[in-house]
């Protein structure tokens, strides 16, 4: 069964969620620095990425209502964990991440 809108927005509530979004953000962040600044495309990606370095808590909060809308989020499979009281998804942080890189660009505002 397809996850749903209230299923998807209950998991962007999830504190545990965040903080792996936040965790993947920073993670990918990292990886855009890496990849220099070349051209004016580049430079918006890697001061986009300097900012969610500098400030993960805000970049996790703007970021993830949406983001559990996506692809990667939206086939994985997100149910609710009775031990840790939240919805949680069975998307790796890999996914999380390769979503993230896909993205990052309209993240950026390129």
């Amino acid at each position: 069964m397809p996850n749903t809108a209230v299923q998807q927005q209950r998991l962007a509530a999830a504190a545990h969620f965040r903080t792996r979004v936040k965790d993947c953000l920073v993670n990918v962040a990292f990886q855009v620095l890496s990849q220099g600044k070349d051209n004016a495309a580049e430079i918006v990606r890697y001061n986009y990425a300097r900012s969610v370095i500098q400030s993960p808590d805000a970049a996790a909060s703007s970021t993830v209502s949406w983001l559990v809308e996506r692809t990667n989020l939206l086939s994985a499979n997100t149910t609710f964990n009775w031990d840790i009281n939240e919805p949680v998804t069975d998307a790796t942080d890999a996914a999380i991440q390769s979503q993230l890189m896909s993205d990052w660009d309209v993240m950026a505002g390129v």
